[in-house]
């Protein structure tokens, strides 16, 4: 028995020497009043991708177009943008023990584009074509303005969990048509370019690794809103009544996933 003791006193010593010194570690840090606190700008790359998609109407109605072979063309077409990303961010954090609270902003370019078509043969009493309903959404700036609220939930107070939202922005290009492609010429369709100011939410992981520099990991939601194109007759002979037309609605929204790095300014 008193072996024993003699063995394994020194491996209790060591242990709690150990923890004594990542207590005080630990202690020290909670205590650095640098961390979480002031202005920091940063950089940032990822993707997007798009959550919302696009569906054609026939105008004024489904009945108004007599032959039923347009009717397929009344559908949902996936053209959600996709596509990597890159931008900068400024903020400023605040923090009171364990919790952090801030602001920040971003302007992010995207690469993000989105097509889809539909593609079918159509007889219109004596004469026949085929025709291709297309819709296509790109989003190429994306800025947002965001609160953060977050805490240090370990002993090590440079490691923060967040949570954000607040204000989205996108400059948003949309265009669609229905035209007869064999053979070519006669047609619908419609573009658009323009920005949308909608919401965000989203949350991430940020880790100060030394010298005012951290990295983050983060993941945004956000919804521009809905947009509605009305398509026009272009070269049709003879002309069709000013009523018939073709409507592409489009749902803006999308999601992203980024990482980052950020310099806090002044706390080093």
């Amino acid at each position: 028995m008193l072996l024993k003791e003699l063995t394994f006193q020194p491996l209790r010593q060591l242990a709690a020497s150990v923890l004594a010194v990542v207590a005080m570690a630990g202690a020290a840090q909670a205590q650095d009043p640098r961390a979480w606190t002031g202005f920091y700008v940063g950089v940032h790359g990822g993707y997007h991708w798009g959550g919302g998609d696009s569906s054609l109407s026939l105008l004024p109605d489904a009945a108004a177009w007599a032959n039923p072979g347009y009717l397929p063309f009344q559908r949902s077409y996936d053209s959600s943008p996709d596509g990597a990303l890159g931008g900068a961010q400024l903020g400023y954090n605040w923090r009171s023990g364990g919790f952090v609270i801030g602001l920040e902003a971003d302007l992010t370019y995207l690469n993000a584009d989105g097509q889809a078509s539909y593609t079918a043969f159509v007889s219109d009493g004596g004469s026949s074509a085929t025709y291709r309903g297309q819709s296509r959404q790109e989003i190429d700036w994306l800025g947002t303005l965001r609160a953060r609220v977050g805490m240090t939930p370990f002993a090590d107070p440079h490691f923060l969990i967040y949570f954000t939202g607040g204000l989205a922005y996108g400059r948003v290009e949309t265009s669609h048509s229905l035209e007869a492609i064999v053979p070519t010429g006669a047609n619908f369709g419609a573009s658009d370019t323009s920005w949308e100011v909608g919401g965000t939410v989203g949350g991430g992981l940020e880790w100060i690794f030394g010298g005012g520099w951290s990295l983050k990991a983060e993941y945004l939601y956000y919804d521009l809103g809905d947009r509605d194109d009305r398509g026009r007759a272009i070269n049709m002979s003879p002309t069709p009544p000013a009523e018939f037309g073709t409507r592409m609605s489009y749902e803006l929204n999308g999601h992203i996933a980024r990482v980052g790095i950020n310099y806090q300014l002044g706390a080093y």
